[in-house]
């Protein structure tokens, strides 16, 4: 799944990032994740990036497949502690997002 966000106003990179480090290792933790690239920083090529978003950040997290995908969904949606407070932890440190989900071939 590919992330693309911008952070709330006032919410600095490694804060995000040790957040979501945190939820990463608790979804390893339960098999409900591959694991979670770093975050990378957008740069606007004029020629090279053609999307118009706005959004400055991206990650992507990596699932074993698509029922381990599920799975982690589901238990997400269950609201299941401590998976929910590590969520919401990451959740509402995010502005404006957008999340493209995919399968390799």
């Amino acid at each position: 799944m590919l992330s693309c966000f911008n952070l709330r106003e006032k919410i600095e990179i490694e804060i995000f990032r040790n957040s979501l480090l945190l939820l990463e290792e608790h979804l390893k933790k339960k098999n409900l994740l591959e694991s979670v690239s770093s975050i990378s920083k957008r740069h606007r090529h004029p020629i090279m990036d053609t999307d118009k978003t706005d959004f400055q950040y991206f990650f992507i997290m990596r699932f074993k497949d698509l029922v381990q995908m599920e799975e982690s969904v589901k238990y997400i949606s269950d609201e299941t502690e401590p998976g929910l407070s590590l969520h919401q932890n990451v959740w509402k440190k995010i502005e404006t997002y957008n999340f493209n989900c995919w399968e390799d071939l």
